[in-house]
């Protein structure tokens, strides 16, 4: 539609955030005809809400069909949900939440700085600070 031409035009990069079903893969390959059109830029994929059920497309599956990487899988994560009705950002909310550590990863991909890597005794310090 309209709205979304005119985001890809407005973008200089594309990250298209998808769920593991056919239905939504699709919908990346259909987007990526228009986004290469208009020549722009494409990151890869992020797999949103993965619950590895047997149902689901494998990351795999997903680059072959789509021709894109997968850069990453964010697990399915109630604790989000409960971090949207509290209005906190979920590492505040939960911050051992398990897709914490997806996000996380993603972002130093994108941006490409490393994630500081805790070793035992900081992890140990982290434990008496609260």
């Amino acid at each position: 539609g309209k709205e979304g031409i005119a985001a890809i035009s407005s973008a200089d990069e594309i990250l298209f955030v998808t769920q593991p079903f056919t239905s939504a893969v699709v919908d990346i390959f259909r987007a990526k005809k228009v986004v290469e059109k208009l020549d722009k830029k494409i990151l890869g994929v992020v797999v949103n809400a993965r619950k590895n059920q047997k149902h689901e497309l494998s990351d795999y599956e997903i680059e072959q069909f789509t021709e894109l990487p997968v850069i990453e899988s964010i697990p399915y994560d109630i604790e989000i949900e409960k971090a949207q009705i509290m209005k906190l950002p979920l590492p505040i909310h939960n911050s051992k939440a398990k897709a914490n550590k997806s996000f996380y990863s993603l972002a130093s991909k994108l941006t490409g700085i490393e994630l500081e890597k805790e070793n035992f005794l900081s992890k140990l310090l982290n434990l008496f600070r609260k």
